[in-house]
C-alpha cells in the first residue's frame, strides 16, 4: 500500500492571522505562501543583508497579497500600519525573531488577536 500524507488537512486545523487595520480585521493565511519563499531565493539579498525597495514591494505582494494591499491602501491604510503589518507578518510566518526594530501594538488586553 502506498503511504500518503494529507499535508492540506494539517495547514486547515491552523488558525489565520488576523489584524485589524482601519477600523476592519484583515485575515492571513497561517503559513508563508510559497510565492514569498520563491521571491526571496530568486532575488536574494544584498550583501548588507537589506532587499532593494522594488524587492520589498514585490515580497509584500507575494506576502500580503496585490489585491489585499490594493483594498489596504483603498481603506486609509498608512504607510506605518502597511510596515508594521509586514514586519508582524514576517515575524509569524518565522522569517524575522520577534525582537525586529518595528513594534506592533497589541490590543488593550494584551492579546494580539481579537477575541473570537
Amino acid at each position: 500500500m502506498a503511504r500518503f500524507k494529507d499535508f492540506d488537512a494539517a495547514l486547515a486545523s491552523q488558525e489565520p492571522i488576523v489584524v485589524r487595520i482601519t477600523g476592519r480585521d484583515w485575515e492571513f493565511p497561517s503559513e508563508l505562501p510559497a510565492g514569498v519563499v520563491h521571491a526571496l531565493f530568486r532575488r536574494g539579498m544584498g550583501e548588507d543583508g537589506e532587499v532593494s525597495t522594488t524587492d520589498a514591494i514585490d515580497l509584500w505582494e507575494h506576502m500580503i497579497g496585490q489585491e489585499r494591499l490594493a483594498d489596504l491602501e483603498a481603506a486609509g491604510a498608512t504607510w506605518s500600519q502597511i510596515e508594521a503589518l509586514s514586519v508582524y507578518l514576517m515575524q509569524e510566518y518565522g522569517i524575522t525573531d520577534a525582537g525586529a526594530d518595528s513594534e506592533v501594538p497589541e490590543s488593550e488586553d494584551g492579546d494580539d488577536r481579537p477575541p473570537a
